[in-house]
């Protein structure tokens, strides 16, 4: 929904799995965490969370600053 423009960050989008992959939610998760890092060949949640708000914060950077041709 962030490139549709409907919010400008996951965080703002209640049906995103942000909130599950910053590990803020404990109910009615979804991921299978130790499988969802060992895809990714992270070793621990705290590597993963961390790339994962750098990433974050970089797409949106360079997305403010130009959007994607396809969208």
């Amino acid at each position: 929904m962030v490139r549709a423009g409907v919010v400008d960050h996951l965080v703002k989008w209640t049906h995103s799995a942000y909130k599950e992959l910053k590990g803020e939610r404990q109910r009615y998760c979804i991921i299978n965490m130790p499988r969802f890092l060992n895809c990714l060949a992270m070793k621990d949640e705290e590597t993963f969370r961390s790339w994962h708000e750098w990433t974050l914060a970089e797409k949106l950077t360079v997305r403010n600053k130009r959007l994607h041709c396809c969208w």
